[in-house]
């Protein structure tokens, strides 16, 4: 049994924020959250609503025991970092501190030797929107400590990596989601403002937004606000570090009440000194495929009702989605402290167009059928996902990843309990396994598979 504990808030209207075990003011919600449950097998749940009754609900199934999440309890929020990380710059931009087409070689250590394509630099435009042509991880990243990949990873590696890094396709065409790019950006912003980078954020974003409870480095006296995170099998597992100067790409942690106030901000529903950066924020500034465009590191897409900005984010133990449409001054963040992906609720509970992810059933499958399909397939330079068996499961693990079961569903299909992702396997004339496509976050990302 797959076990997860999420905690939701969803803001539909701007009243303040009120605290109610067991209560789900709104219906629809708890109809919502009944079938989840039921589907996803959920050991333990809490959600909570802002709306005109307000309330926050906790509920727990058998399985994971008491559950002691209250409004400042502290979760990593992963790459929703990112979004902070976009205001950061937005702001800067607004003061006229960096213009986005910017090259990288004026913000970053001088004398580095950085990668360029046909004589064509980097910018912080093609950083932000995750077209700069570099891959998702820094080349050569080989996390010493598994389950803390980014702990050990500096500046000086960072530039390392740089300096290795070889573009071989056209600068801000085509994007290519990158962790590299955001570290990148986070080290180059703060060189740029002359402070560390954790003080810049504060300082711009987190105290002109009222969110005292978002951080970088969480002191030792608000450790025990921590949720525990969890692994597959509900397996605790460590808290995640990363170099400070490099934290925009995914290291904030945030308590439920300041993600709650952060939702209201971003909606319109509440007033604040960053209004104009925000709405600079949401500016679309590259296509992507179809309806999804990119803003300053926000995934936007063009609905009837209004464009919905999103991101999620995903840590070894934790997972998180935001989706925000300010046009109907709305949004949803989920917080979950496993890898379980609710990114679906998120979208739905915004929009109630959006479908919600259907169960999915685990089919019998020989021990054979699995060693045929397994084998290393690269999905980026640099980032492979291992398909092997162990005994008679099935499993997958990517570059700086933990191990994940994968159930299949049919021949030559798979799919993930804790995440809502998808494994297709190709075959050649030959009839042998070549290649695969992983189905997340609505796209494809296909990957050959090496010798």
């Amino acid at each position: 049994m797959k076990i997860f504990s999420l905690v939701l808030a969803a803001l539909v209207a701007g009243n303040a924020f009120a605290a109610h075990r067991d209560v789900m003011p709104d219906p629809t919600a708890s109809v919502v959250l009944k079938r989840l449950m039921a589907q996803e097998e959920a050991a333990c749940v809490a959600v909570g609503l802002v709306a005109d009754a307000g309330g926050m609900s906790f509920g727990c199934t058998p399985g994971a025991g008491p559950v002691s999440f209250d409004r400042d309890t502290l979760f990593e929020i992963g790459s929703i970092t990112k979004v902070f990380t976009g205001l950061l710059l937005a702001d800067m931009v607004r003061r006229g501190e960096v213009a986005l087409s910017d090259p990288v070689s004026k913000y970053s250590r001088p004398g580095a030797e950085l990668p360029k394509f046909e004589g064509r630099e980097v910018t912080l435009l093609d950083l932000v929107t995750h077209t700069a042509s570099i891959p998702r991880q820094p080349p050569g990243f080989a996390p010493t400590i598994p389950d803390n990949p980014y702990s050990t990873f500096t500046v000086d590696d960072l530039y390392r990596a740089l300096a290795q890094t070889k573009i071989t396709r056209p600068i801000g065409k085509a994007p290519e989601y990158s962790n590299f790019g955001f570290m990148w950006l986070s080290e180059m912003l703060s060189r740029r403002a002359g402070k560390p980078f954790e003080t810049l954020l504060r300082e711009r974003v987190l105290e002109p937004l009222g969110m005292k409870d978002t951080m970088i480095t969480v002191p030792p006296s608000l450790a025990k606000r921590r949720a525990a995170g969890h692994g597959p099998g509900y397996r605790t597992v460590p808290f995640w570090d990363m170099e400070p100067q490099l934290a925009g790409v995914g290291g904030l942690k945030s308590s439920l009440a300041d993600m709650m106030r952060f939702a209201e901000t971003m909606a319109g529903r509440r007033d604040s000194p960053l209004k104009e950066t925000i709405v600079l924020a949401f500016t679309v500034l590259s296509q992507q495929v179809g309806a999804r465009t990119t803003a300053y590191a926000w995934s936007a897409l063009e609905r009837d009702g209004g464009r919905l900005y999103a991101h999620n984010g995903g840590t070894g133990g934790f997972s998180s989605a935001l989706v925000v449409n300010p046009a109907r001054r709305t949004a949803a963040f989920v917080l979950v402290d496993s890898q379980a992906n609710f990114d679906d609720l998120a979208f739905h509970l915004v929009d109630a167009g959006m479908t919600l992810k259907q169960a999915r059933v685990a089919l019998p499958i020989a021990p054979a059928k699995i060693d045929e399909v397994a084998g290393r397939y690269e999905l980026n330079p640099g980032f492979v996902l291992e398909v092997r068996r162990e005994g008679d499961r099935a499993i997958t693990q990517a570059t700086g990843q933990g191990p994940i079961e994968i159930f299949s569903e049919g021949p030559d299909r798979f799919f993930t309990k804790v995440m809502d992702a998808q494994l297709i396997f190709q075959r050649g004339a030959d009839g042998k396994v070549n290649a695969l496509v992983l189905k997340q976050g609505g796209r494809d990302h296909p990957g050959r598979r090496l010798p």
